[in-house]
């Protein structure tokens, strides 16, 4: 009668930490999920950074390009042969 009492409390037992298990299971697979959804977002972040970098340095860089060509124009071009012109 013993045996058959710790039988029954040991299968409870069981029970009651299969149920545990499969709880922390399901909270894993939710947390999952929620970590990859946040690896997406940071990848996608990461490369809204990068663009709107490069952007910023166009926007920077752009006004001192158009400066150089219009001196090249000026000046004349280097290796066109044109002998420079004097920069007043």
């Amino acid at each position: 009668m013993e045996m058959i009492r710790e039988v029954m409390t040991l299968t409870t037992t069981v029970g009651a930490l299969r149920g545990d298990v499969d709880r922390l299971v399901q909270k894993v697979e939710d947390n999952h999920e929620r970590i990859i959804k946040l690896e997406s977002r940071e990848d996608y972040l990461m490369v809204k950074m990068a663009n709107t970098a490069m952007e910023g340095v166009q926007r920077m860089t752009l006004p001192l390009i158009n400066r150089i060509v219009a001196l090249e124009k000026r000046c004349g071009e280097p290796g066109s042969g044109s002998a420079p012109k004097q920069i007043e």
